[in-house]
């Protein structure tokens, strides 16, 4: 099998910036014409014969290697289709055991990371740090009071292994209970001033429902129907307060 390329490596090439341009013409010319009739047909005075040595010895190199790769996929081939799907398959059966092998050792490493891993529970100032950050209500003093008490560890004893998670959903509660008292404020108020409007005290609660709805509580029937029997303007008020309020125009009543 001929071989028609070869490689030229280009930090070799800097040769050629100490050459002049005929020079470097003549040393092109001698590596083209090397590869097509071979080294016996060249002629080289010294000068030209020491700058091209090292390039014609890696082309003879080059086709020995070449030859053996030639010689090496023709014994291969002799061997015949069934010895290589053979060994096709040892190889996968190799790569599969490798990739498990790899799998279980990422495995067995993760574990023993997770096992290894000490918490370390933080200062006060720490504590305070963080929630400056969040830009949270939460009394630093409080949760770090509460946590340093139990040891850090959490309602269930177990060991608390993230501080600022645990403080994440002491923030988020706060959150809820604002809301919720923010609700129940509204609720007062709403309450308030319905019993002014009616001058009996009708309505026991206002909520809101899941689906956007204002529910209004009775302690029993007979609340609901004096509601029901109120003159056209206040019962128009009434719901014009509510639904200012809460900003929602359906109602739901329960009893």
């Amino acid at each position: 099998m001929s071989k028609n390329s070869f490689i030229l490596h280009q930090d070799s090439l800097v040769i050629l910036d100490k050459m002049t341009d005929e020079q470097a013409g003549q040393f092109i010319k001698i590596i083209y014409k090397f590869h097509k009739d071979g080294e016996s047909n060249l002629k080289l005075d010294f000068a030209m014969e020491m700058a091209i040595s090292p390039f014609l010895n890696q082309f003879k190199r080059d086709k020995i290697k070449y030859k053996n790769v030639c010689e090496a996929r023709k014994l291969a081939g002799s061997a015949g289709g069934k010895q290589k799907v053979a060994n096709a398959s040892k190889s996968k059966q190799k790569v599969a055991k490798l990739a498990e092998n790899d799998s279980d050792n990422d495995n067995d490493n993760d574990n023993v990371k997770e096992k290894t891993k000490v918490f370390k529970k933080p200062n006060l100032q720490e504590v305070k740090n963080y929630c400056l950050e969040r830009k949270n209500t939460v009394n630093a003093q409080k949760f770090f009071d509460y946590y340093e008490a139990g040891e850090w560890k959490d309602a269930k004893g177990n060991q608390v292994k993230n501080w600022k998670q645990k403080l994440l959903t002491w923030e988020s509660k706060q959150s809820d209970d604002g809301l919720n008292q923010a609700q129940s404020n509204i609720n007062d108020s709403l309450i308030k001033s319905l019993q002014i409007i009616t001058k009996d005290s009708l309505i026991d609660k206002i909520t809101v429902s899941s689906s956007n709805k204002a529910v209004l509580h009775f302690k029993d029937k007979t609340d609901y129907e004096k509601l029901g029997k109120l003159d056209q303007a206040k019962r128009e008020e009434i719901k014009n307060i509510i639904s200012d309020s809460l900003k929602t125009s359906e109602f739901e009543f329960k009893y």
